[in-house]
C-alpha cells in the first residue's frame, strides 16, 4: 500500500496500524518527547498492570523490563534518526528477545515531539540456544549482556535477571582471564569469527571450546565443556611420557648389551675354526636385527600416539 492510499483520518490510521501490528504479532506505541504513551498496541502475553496512556514504560514495568525499549525511543528522539536494535527483556515466563525500532516524529514547526515505536518478539529464534548443550551468551557493541542461556546460568551460578543489561566485564570481574578478554575484544574489533580452547580457572576450573561470532549487534559466544576430553588427553600424555621413559631405558640398555655381544663376537671370531664362521655370522645378524627391533618399537610408539592426537617423543 502506497502512502497516498493510507487511511486519511486518525481513527482509520490507528485501526490500520493495530491490524498490521496484530497480524505481525508486534507491539507498537506512540510516545511524546517525555516518553509518555499517547497510543499503545500491546500483543504481549502479560499486559501492563496500569493503564498505559500518559505513562512511561518506567511507570508501567520494572526497570529491567522498561529500560531497553525506553532507550530505543529516547535515542531516536535525541538523535532525530531511526534507531533499531535487538534487546532482551526478563519476563515472568523467562527471557524474551525482541527486535525493536523507533522513528522520531515532528510537529508542524519541524521540532521533534515524540517517536513511533514497534517491537517484534523473536524469542523463537533463540529457542535452540536455550536447549543446546553449549553455554551461550550474547553482548551488544557496548559489551552489555543481551542473552544468557540457562546452561550459562548453571555453569556460572548467575541467573539471567542478574546479568542482562550489565557490562560483561563487570559480570565476570576478575574471574575472566586477560587472554580470553583479549580474544573476545579481537573478534569484536575485527568482525572475524574465532574458535579456540580455553581453561577457565577457579572458581570454574574446567576447559571449554569457545566459538565467537560478531555481527552489527555485537558478539555471540558459544562455550562447550570439554573437560572430560582434556582429562583423557592428559591421561594419554602421562602414559606417553611413561612409555617414552621406559622405551628409552630399555632401548639404551638392550643396545649396550648388543654392542658388547657384537664386540665379543668379533674377538672370538679370530680364534675359532673357519668351519664355524657361519655361526659367527648368525650371531652378528641376530644382534643387528635386535638393534633394529628396538628402533622399530620406538617408531610404532610414535605412530600410535600420533593417531591418538598426541605425538610421542623419539628416543
Amino acid at each position: 500500500m502506497s502512502e497516498s492510499e493510507l487511511p486519511d483520518d486518525d481513527e482509520q490510521l490507528r485501526r490500520f496500524l493495530e491490524l498490521a501490528l496484530e497480524t505481525g504479532r508486534m507491539n507498537g506505541a506512540h510516545v511524546d518527547a517525555e516518553l509518555r504513551h499517547k497510543w499503545v498496541h500491546d500483543s504481549a502475553i502479560e499486559p501492563p498492570t496500569a493503564e498505559p496512556l500518559g505513562k512511561t514504560d518506567a511507570e508501567l514495568f520494572s526497570a529491567e523490563i522498561a529500560e531497553p525499549a525506553m532507550r530505543i525511543k529516547e535515542d531516536a528522539i535525541d538523535t532525530e534518526a531511526r534507531v533499531e536494535r535487538e534487546f532482551t527483556s526478563i519476563k515472568p515466563q523467562g527471557q524474551r528477545r525482541y527486535r525493536g525500532a523507533a522513528e522520531p516524529l515532528y510537529d508542524d514547526d519541524g521540532e521533534v515531539d515524540g517517536a513511533m515505536f514497534a517491537a517484534a518478539d523473536i524469542s523463537d529464534r533463540y529457542r535452540f540456544l536455550r536447549r543446546t548443550t553449549d553455554a551461550v551468551y550474547t553482548v551488544d557493541t557496548d559489551w552489555k549482556v543481551t542473552f544468557w542461556s540457562d546452561r550459562m546460568a548453571k555453569r556460572t551460578g548467575t541467573d539471567p535477571e542478574e546479568v542482562i543489561g550489565e557490562n560483561l566485564w563487570a559480570v565476570f570481574g576478575d574471574e575472566i582471564s586477560d587472554d580470553l578478554e583479549t580474544k573476545l575484544r579481537e573478534v569484536m574489533d575485527s568482525g572475524e569469527p574465532a574458535e579456540f580452547e580455553q581453561y577457565l580457572p577457579e572458581p570454574f576450573d574446567y576447559w571449554v571450546e569457545i566459538r565467537v561470532f560478531a555481527d552489527e549487534h555485537g558478539l555471540s559466544v558459544y562455550a562447550r565443556d570439554i573437560s572430560e576430553r582434556k582429562a583423557y588427553e592428559e591421561r594419554l600424555k602421562r602414559q606417553r611420557d611413561t612409555l617414552d621413559v621406559l622405551n628409552g631405558v630399555l632401548s639404551h640398555d638392550i643396545r649396550n648389551d648388543l654392542q658388547l655381544v657384537t664386540a665379543y663376537t668379533e674377538m672370538i671370531a679370530e680364534h675359532i675354526p673357519e668351519e664355524h664362521d657361519s655361526h659367527v655370522e648368525i650371531i652378528r645378524e641376530r644382534a643387528q636385527h635386535a638393534v633394529e627391533l628396538t628402533k622399530s618399537a620406538s617408531d610404532i610408539s610414535n605412530v600410535l600416539f600420533a593417531e591418538s592426537g598426541l605425538d610421542s617423543g623419539r628416543c
